[in-house]
């Protein structure tokens, strides 16, 4: 269980960084966009990273089925749609 907590830790550490540079990024080279794909665009990358974690909690509890499932698949296709329509 030490471990465990000792991961997630590293995971925030590294993360926090990623997240920051990211939205700077973003948000220079999106200045003249509408609010609403400049929002977008700002908040695939958290999204992405929250969508991941819980599929990834929901398959280590067994639950891979329902709503959940499709849900969070769902916002990781568009998240990495708008990453890439942003980027490329």
């Amino acid at each position: 269980m030490n471990s465990a907590r000792t991961l997630i830790k590293a995971c925030v550490i590294c993360l926090i960084p990623l997240l920051a540079c990211s939205i700077y990024y973003t948000s220079e080279r999106l200045d003249d966009l509408p609010a609403y794909l400049y929002i977008s665009a700002q908040m695939a990358l958290p999204l992405l990273l929250i969508s991941c974690a819980y599929l990834a909690n929901l398959a280590v509890m067994g639950r891979c089925s329902g709503w959940r499932l499709y849900t969070s698949a769902i916002a990781i296709v568009l998240s990495i749609l708008t990453i890439g329509l942003t980027w490329l």
